[in-house]
């Protein structure tokens, strides 16, 4: 089967609001103590932030994008930016001309530490409704705050799905919760969702509230090499491994699997429930005896049975699903693998929408050619949540055996994520 890209525009484009930056990636065989000068065993320029990286896996997919950035139309420094968006023949009228962000990257081993000086950040004055044109999809990853919060309601406002990278919070408190409920799925890193837990107090209710009072479909956090965590609506009765809190759900996952037993079982349910006190649990083991004695208990059975589907319906169960990390023995650079990651999680998002449009348009026409685009991947069905996981996972630990994301990304074969999705 030939498999060639299709960079048409005829189904809409993508849409990127974000960071895009240059990265100085300096090897080194240990990270340096203070006062130390030590030599690279590499170094390498290349291009970075967030919504760059996602674009060259959007485009290794075939999807058409459009940038909505800053960076210096012709200041040296930003060659390398300009160059990439070249090659992916990206849609580049809606960016700012404004000082190029940069940033230092110090890569040990299968850790890397990154030194950032930020560019011109971006207001709510720098964006035009015209960004959307065309679009089927918003990808933004938090950066420039205000100009992220007013593209986001305008998308809304369109219809259109949003998709919200989150590594910190930024901008005003009342601007940062607007997007966070204008966004159809978002990402969180494992520090951030940590730093939560201060103002939150129980991160569970927090993305419980925010799945039932919002846009948002799901929620995932990045766990690094012991791979991630998605938090959806429960669906059905299904009996999964509870946990407790934030971290007995973090010591269960802290797990690596050979690739032999990711392929059989690199997914893992998990299910919120909180932990009873001693007087609690006294006191339900006191009224299961009352109620037995009694010849209540079929009563009791009943009664419980429709307060949980009270429940059920005024406020869902959390669904916790936890996939490894796809094995990987030849790191080289981890940087990117988080933005690799959560741009193929929309990839996934926006093949299911594709395939459930077709599937209402009745179109089961077999085309000649496959394209490596989403439609590409695997039987011509809607896909599940499990197999977006996998293909997100492959390709985040395959980017990693390259250094930055273009070149990492050359270890991805489109035709090995066939299978996850069978």
């Amino acid at each position: 089967m030939q498999v060639v890209c299709d960079n048409s525009s005829s189904e809409g484009v993508v849409v990127c609001l974000g960071a895009a930056l240059v990265d100085f990636i300096a090897q080194v065989d240990s990270f340096p103590e203070r006062d130390a000068k030590i030599r690279t065993t590499s170094s390498t320029m290349t291009t970075g932030g967030n919504a760059l990286n996602a674009l060259c896996l959007f485009h290794k997919f075939g999807l058409s994008s459009r940038l909505v950035s800053s960076f210096g139309r012709s200041d040296p420094l930003s060659k390398p930016i300009r160059d990439l968006c070249s090659d992916l023949q990206l849609d580049t009228s809606f960016v700012v001309d404004g000082a190029t962000g940069f940033s230092y990257v110090i890569v040990d081993g299968s850790s890397r530490t990154i030194i950032h000086t930020p560019g011109y950040e971006m207001n709510e004055s720098d964006v035009h409704k015209q960004a959307l044109d065309n679009a089927h999809f918003l990808y933004l990853d938090g950066r420039h705050p205000d100009a992220a919060y007013t593209i986001a309601m305008w998308a809304n406002s369109r219809e259109i799905p949003v998709a919200l990278d989150l590594e910190r919070s930024r901008g005003s408190p009342e601007k940062f919760e607007g997007l966070l409920n204008s966004a159809t799925i978002i990402s969180m890193s494992e520090n951030f969702v940590t730093s939560l837990l201060t103002d939150s107090g129980n991160i569970f209710y927090f993305f419980q509230s925010l799945l039932e009072s919002s846009k948002t479909k799901f929620i995932i956090t990045t766990l690094g090499e012991f791979g991630s965590l998605l938090f959806r609506k429960k669906k059905g009765r299904k009996e999964d491994t509870k946990v407790s809190s934030w971290s007995d759900l973090l010591l269960k996952t802290r797990k690596r699997i050979d690739l032999a037993s990711w392929k059989k079982m690199a997914l893992t349910s998990y299910e919120y429930e909180e932990e009873k006190t001693k007087e609690e649990g006294k006191k339900e083991e006191k009224e299961k005896a009352e109620a037995k004695d009694g010849g209540r208990e079929e009563e009791v059975k009943e009664d419980k049975g429709n307060k949980e589907e009270i429940e059920l319906n005024e406020f869902g169960k959390l669904e916790i699903i936890h996939c490894a990390a796809f094995p990987n023995s030849d790191v080289v650079d981890t940087t990117g693998a988080g933005d690799v990651f959560f741009a193929s999680i929309c990839v996934g998002y926006l093949r299911e929408k594709r395939m459930e449009g077709k599937k209402e348009e009745g179109d089961n026409k077999v085309e000649k050619e496959e394209r490596c685009d989403i439609a590409a991947l695997g039987a011509r069905e809607m896909i599940n949540i499990e197999g977006i996981l996998k293909m997100a996972s492959y390709v985040a630990s395959r980017k990693c055996s390259g250094r930055g994301v273009r070149e990492g990304l050359e270890n991805v074969v489109l035709e090995d994520m066939k299978d996850f999705f069978q």
